[in-house]
């Protein structure tokens, strides 16, 4: 018995110490979480760099005159506005194209830029466009210059270049015409340029014009005036005073006639495909920098016209102040009676300006 109690002990002790030898196996640690990945950030893009530009720009007028100190303003904007990236070559005097192969040379895109007129406007495919020439449409720069920068104005400018291809940028005043008389006659009605040879421009809403006012017209080059007024071939221009005193009329004319038949205007001008390789960016900038030439060709002129007057009687010349109310019914009535001149024009547009 005591045997046997002996081998039970000896049996417990043994499976006793089996358990206190046997390890523990420690639970397995739970991974730790992976931060979340901060995507990388996109490289910066590369500015694109816009193109640069040279414009071809042309006047036939003198330096130090209207039409270039137009685009000697344009070129200083544009040049400051871009800081170089678009350049501006101005030429002057007719140096580069004369006034008989500038618009062909806009047209074909040999030339970037220059000043126009309306007339070349009506020949190129805008007829309408020759109403800009109507005498006494505008009866004042400030009645001109309020028209040409509204909505309607440029709206005409826009059906322009579709119609043209031509780009408008802006108008330039270049001076309000007057009658300019060889002899010392006292004008006061159309009736008293009855047979008086008046020279006009080589178009026909300037012969028109004259016709109107009841003068005989007689078209010449600007260049052959002074001498046909010194021989009497003609009896009196009708241009800006500006012209006047640039071209020393006043030397071989007696009498001024401050008619104020018409506002001259012209117009800042750019070949369409130029113009159309531009962003829209850079159109916003030159049309801000021609408008800014346009009116510094309209000062030009303004402070020039504030002085003449002066001077041409300082020269000798009567000053003569004609019945404008006479002038202006009589002409209009002469010119809107004449198909072959208001015939094409638009008459919403013309009813709208005059009233």
């Amino acid at each position: 018995m005591k045997k046997l109690f002996s081998i039970v002990l000896a049996l417990l002790m043994v499976l006793s110490l089996v358990a206190c030898g046997q390890t523990q196996q420690a639970p397995a640690e739970t991974p730790a979480e992976t931060p979340a990945e901060t995507p990388a950030e996109a490289p910066a893009e590369t500015p694109v760099e816009k193109p640069s530009y040279t414009i071809v720009a042309n006047s036939t007028g003198n330096p130090g005159t209207a039409e270039p100190t137009a685009l000697e303003t344009f070129k200083a904007e544009i040049e400051a506005a871009t800081d170089g990236r678009i350049t501006v070559e101005v030429y002057t005097g007719g140096t580069l194209f004369a006034s008989d192969a500038e618009m062909g040379a806009l047209a074909s895109g040999e030339l970037g830029m220059c000043l126009t007129s309306f007339d070349w406007f009506a020949e190129a495919g805008s007829p309408w466009a020759s109403m800009y020439n109507c005498p006494y449409m505008f009866t004042s720069y400030e009645d001109a210059y309020s028209f040409m920068t509204s909505d309607a104005g440029q709206a005409a400018f826009d059906k322009i270049y579709d119609e043209v291809g031509v780009k408008v940028l802006a108008p330039a005043y270049i001076g309000t015409r007057q009658l300019i008389m060889r002899d010392a006659v006292e004008v006061k009605t159309t009736a008293d340029l009855s047979g008086v040879l008046l020279r006009v421009p080589t178009t026909a809403s300037y012969v028109a014009m004259a016709e109107a006012m009841g003068a005989v017209a007689t078209p010449m080059a600007l260049d052959e005036v002074y001498l046909a007024l010194s021989t009497g071939t003609i009896d009196a221009i009708e241009v800006p005073m500006s012209v006047m005193k640039s071209r020393a009329f006043y030397e071989v004319c007696e009498t001024l006639v401050l008619t104020n038949h018409l506002v001259n205007l012209k117009t800042i001008v750019m070949n369409g495909d130029l113009w159309n390789s531009f962003d829209a960016e850079d159109q916003a900038l030159i049309l801000d920098a021609a408008a800014k030439a346009g009116l510094a060709c309209d000062n030009f002129v303004l402070n020039d016209e504030a002085t003449l007057l002066s001077f041409f009687e300082e020269q000798g010349m009567t000053v003569v102040n004609p019945d404008l109310d006479e002038f202006q019914s009589t002409v209009l009535a002469g010119i809107l009676a004449n198909e072959e001149i208001s015939g094409s024009w638009d008459m919403d547009l013309y009813n709208s300006i005059v009233g």
